[in-house]
């Protein structure tokens, strides 16, 4: 493999890489701006009736709360992360030392294309086959023949 080949294949990890990174925020991210926009055109009627010293308080109580649910999410998410890394980064220095000594065993660029691959699957092809398996597990609401309704409130529907 040329080193532009090489070069090439570890700009492609880490280009899907940054990616799958930035779409997993994405999704974390996605239900806290929908329900901050609900929260927020409410609270906009509430204000005018309300205490304001009581309203910034609760505002800041929940931005705690926002805070700590986002710590809790992304440092699982990072833990693992980092324990990932720490173990590639034992197989990526011993595929550089195969590369540098030109020993048996695979060499950096036959790790950065494995790797490459892997980085493809998880962020392309594993999200688009549970797309494709969703009809069939899990709830579908929006099926309105799949389903019987025997109760009935203001807000819900059983």
């Amino acid at each position: 493999m040329t080193q532009i080949e090489i070069t090439a294949n570890a700009a492609k990890a880490m280009q899907i890489y940054s990616y799958g990174i930035l779409k997993y925020l994405n999704e974390f991210m996605s239900p806290y701006w929908i329900a901050l926009n609900s929260f927020n055109n409410l609270e906009k009627e509430k204000l005018k009736k309300s205490d304001h010293l009581q309203a910034l308080s609760d505002y800041l109580n929940l931005f705690k709360f926002n805070l700590q649910v986002a710590e809790k999410g992304f440092n699982g998410t990072f833990s693992m992360m980092n324990t990932y890394h720490v173990r590639k980064s034992e197989e990526a220095f011993q595929a550089f030392l195969n590369t540098i000594f030109d020993k048996k065993g695979e060499d950096l660029s036959g790790f950065i294309e494995r790797q490459a691959k892997l980085f493809h699957k998880v962020v392309y092809e594993y999200p688009q086959a549970i797309l494709e398996a969703k009809p069939d597990y899990g709830f579908h609401f929006e099926d309105k023949t799949a389903y019987v309704k025997f109760a009935e409130t203001d807000r819900f529907e059983l």
